[in-house]
């Protein structure tokens, strides 16, 4: 699923600021009576939070039970935004603003992102430099949750787990006895896939071994 980080302000009236990766607004919505189950959705709908970002520091419980119910992080400014700094940080977005509570959460949203915005950028470019954009999802999560230390760390996670899940059978002549010819040539198939695969996530890896050593790039 799409990563995303959401900005949560709570209260009667509560908000929610949902962006991407790269900071675009792809929900901003306030609500009186505003259910969690209905914010779980809304969020959940879109895509899969890496954090949970308020405002405040520290942060209401209201904001870290949130985070807890996703399985994210909960993310607070080193201090608490003033509404002048908040009217700064959401000013681009201005005409897209109904009330103060999208303003909260919008700003605690863009907040979070300007913090690790550099991680977003180093993550795809190092992956669209060795053609593996498709692991952005997936590496993405796993540095930002703090699992591994950098991007190196993560594919060697995914190649782990890999393994663990993707196990490649062995066809011993007895199977070959007792199932006919097709089903054991699609077994052969899908045993080539999975030895290919685990080919590739190793040539990903040295070859993303190899760029981290040019560029020096540690998170």
């Amino acid at each position: 699923m799409k990563p995303i980080i959401v900005g949560y302000d709570p209260g009667t009236t509560a908000a929610i600021a949902i962006l991407d990766t790269k900071g675009r607004i792809l929900l901003l919505k306030s609500k009186r009576g505003f259910k969690k189950s209905e914010i779980i959705n809304l969020i959940t709908e879109i895509g899969k939070p890496l954090m949970i970002a308020g405002d405040k520091h520290p942060l209401p419980k209201s904001v870290e039970k949130l985070a807890s119910s996703l399985g994210c992080k909960a993310y607070h400014p080193i201090k608490t935004l003033s509404v002048s700094e908040k009217e700064k940080v959401v000013n681009e977005f201005a005409g897209k603003i109904k009330d103060e509570h999208e303003k909260d959460a919008l700003a605690s949203a863009i907040k979070a992102f300007n913090a690790y915005s550099k991680v977003f950028e180093k993550t795809e470019n190092l992956l669209s430099s060795i053609g593996m954009n498709e692991l952005y999802e997936k590496v993405i999560y796993l540095v930002i949750s703090g699992e591994v230390e950098n991007i190196n760390g993560a594919v060697n996670r995914l190649l782990t787990d890999f393994r663990k899940n993707q196990e490649i059978p062995r066809v011993s002549k007895v199977v070959e006895k007792e199932y006919s010819n097709k089903v054991i040539k699609e077994l052969k198939e899908r045993i080539k896939i999975l030895e290919n695969d685990v080919i590739i996530l190793k040539k990903y890896n040295q070859s993303l071994k190899g760029k981290l050593k040019e560029d020096g790039d540690k998170f």
